[in-house]
């Protein structure tokens, strides 16, 4: 049912399945299957409670209690696209951050001042105006990159959910 709820985009109710297997796991129960369907859960894009911090603590559950299973490897691709992405964000905040710093500074340079210091401050702004400009460039690179890894993610569901319907079909 968990996987069911899952591809229709009922993540609280997936959730609550996968919850249930966790808490009635014995040794035939499939701890690995539900730990990273909980982690992809946390981490879906179309999740409004998503939680990226409940998703790489379900997810390193999985690589450090199940290092055997097939979905460990999947499981360590996506926490280090998670990691990436979280590293990115930082990353845009402060380049957002120094924009906006070198916005105000741009904007509150003009006061009146001799042909000298208004020439200086000119080139000043021109300098700042060129930095800005670096800064939104390397801030829209970032921006795709996460998209990009977002895809890679959705690809990766994707694909563990084509991995599980075969194994369905196999036990059958």
């Amino acid at each position: 049912m968990g996987r069911k709820f899952f591809a229709e985009g009922n993540f609280t109710s997936a959730l609550n399945e996968n919850e249930k297997v966790l808490s009635l796991a014995g040794r035939d129960t499939p701890i690995d299957e539900a730990l990273f369907t909980i982690g992809l859960i946390h981490a879906h894009f179309d999740n409004l409670a998503k939680d990226y911090g409940k998703s790489l603590t379900s997810l390193r559950k999985l690589i450090n209690d199940y290092p055997g299973s097939p979905l460990a490897q999947q499981a360590k691709v996506i926490v280090g696209l998670i990691q990436d992405s979280d590293k990115l964000n930082r990353r845009v905040e402060k380049l957002n951050h120094t924009i906006k710093v070198l916005q105000k500074a741009d904007t509150a340079g003009e006061t009146k001042r001799t042909e000298q210091v208004k020439t200086a401050e000119q080139a000043k702004m021109a300098e700042q105006a060129k930095a800005i400009t670096v800064l939104t460039q390397e801030n829209e690179k970032l921006s795709n990159t996460i998209e990009r890894l977002n895809t890679i993610i959705d690809e990766l569901k994707k694909v563990d959910i084509d991995v599980d319907q075969k194994k369905r079909e196999k036990a059958k």
